[in-house]
């Protein structure tokens, strides 16, 4: 998802902002963040709730990669 914002972000504020070049890298890198920490937070909570023992952990661990692709699959899927 940041790839996208990235490969769209990059020429939209160098060329939206009448500031300096710092500036602009400045306001990319603050948007950049603000985006990416709501990101990671909800990553390591969906984290922590999957797996909720250490028996959970074992167990998913103990599955072969196409086995751990189909669980995390049905997880995801509606």
């Amino acid at each position: 998802m940041m790839w996208v914002y990235t490969i769209v972000g990059i020429p939209a504020f160098y060329f939206g902002f009448d500031t300096s070049v710092l500036g602009k890298i400045l306001i990319f890198f603050v948007v950049s963040i603000v985006f990416f920490i709501p990101l990671f937070f909800l990553t390591v909570i969906i984290h922590h709730k999957s797996f909720k023992t250490d028996e959970d952990i074992e167990r998913f661990n103990a599955l072969s990669d196409s086995g751990k692709g189909k669980i995390i699959g049905e997880y995801w899927s509606p």
